[in-house]
């Protein structure tokens, strides 16, 4: 009852401090089969369903959700606040359902991120796992990229980092000038990491319907998957129609041929505005040294400009947003 949320508040006052601890596991080891038969048998022992698509398990069982009538929830409760240590714990939670990884060294590592990206340099000292990381991915590049390290225990831990300092901030960004970005009834989120951009983007544009795009057999799509099901949006491998706006941070520059890719996606939704922040000159994981324009090797600092120019070849212009250092850049074909 909205007319008695201010009482709400002044009878919580006085009441008894409640902690709810986390639900860790005590220990967490891999256990490996044979063959089929192998799998089953232990499953009988344990008395469990196991496939060969189960990733993890409690054991004994865990009941989930018990308690979950007896939580306190805002109505007022926004995706774009799940930025603190709470929220953190609860997309580790999500993470575990579908792999096994030490949370709390996790968490740690999550906090060090943050600082980093926040130009805080004494965050990196205890980054040795995203340097290595990163040296594996470009060392991979001498023979075929090693996309493999998009399911990898840091990048999971990495991809929460890029919500907080980046990608959130450009949603609350889009946010203020949303009312100059007309008719919007179907968004494309590519590379949606786990989620919580496309949840966000359901949020400021109500009336659209979202889509957002990852990599179909990583942890993080099993999670945004999850997290759809909350937020009402659809998580796809690709865009198969159209979209009136087209959200891509920290995208393109994961893609070998970012051109072609870019013809593709303009080709299939046939957007009127694209939302864009490309770092293809940053050194990071999943990044390229070179990028394949017409076939050809060019150096990563010369493609966004080549990027730039394509789009206002298809007809778009960018949109005078005052945003620092044009990011994110908007750009429309709306005249």
């Amino acid at each position: 009852m909205k007319g008695n949320e201010s009482n709400n508040v002044e009878e919580w006052v006085g009441m008894p401090e409640f902690v709810q601890e986390k639900q860790e596991p005590y220990s967490c080891i891999r256990i490996r089969f044979a063959d089929k038969e192998d799998l089953q048998e232990f499953a009988e022992m344990i008395g469990q369903k196991l496939t060969e698509k189960t990733k993890s398990i409690w054991h004994p069982k865990l009941v989930r959700g018990i308690n979950s009538n007896k939580r306190y929830a805002s109505e007022d409760e926004s995706i774009l606040k799940k930025i603190g240590d709470d929220a953190l714990d609860e997309y580790f939670e999500l993470c575990q359902k579908y792999r096994c990884f030490d949370i709390p060294r996790a968490r740690k590592l999550a906090n060090e991120a943050l600082k980093y990206y926040k130009a805080n340099s004494k965050g990196r000292t205890v980054l040795a796992e995203s340097q290595e990381i990163e040296n594996r991915w470009y060392e991979s590049l001498k023979t075929n990229p090693d996309y493999s390290l998009y399911d990898d225990e840091y990048y999971i831990i990495e991809i929460w980092a890029c919500w907080v300092v980046y990608s959130r901030q450009y949603i609350l960004m889009l946010q203020k000038i949303s009312d100059r970005i007309k008719n919007i009834k179907s968004i494309a989120d590519l590379g949606c990491g786990f989620g919580y951009t496309s949840a966000a983007l359901n949020e400021v544009f109500p009336d659209a319907t979202v889509t957002g795009t990852n990599i179909e057999s990583t942890t993080q799509f099993a999670v945004a998957k999850e997290i759809s099901n909350k937020y009402n949006f659809k998580v796809q491998p690709m865009v198969t129609e159209k979209a009136n706006l087209i959200f891509a941070s920290e995208y393109f520059e994961h893609i070998e041929n970012p051109i072609d890719h870019l013809l593709e996606i303009v080709d299939i939704c046939q957007p009127s505005y694209l939302v864009i922040a490309n770092a293809f000159s940053a050194k990071s994981m999943g990044h390229f040294d070179h990028y394949l324009i017409d076939g050809k090797p060019v150096e990563n600092k010369k493609v966004g400009r080549i990027f730039n120019k394509k789009l206002r070849e298809l007809g778009y212009a960018k949109l005078d947003t005052g945003f620092w250092n044009d990011r994110p850049t908007i750009w429309s074909n709306e005249s």
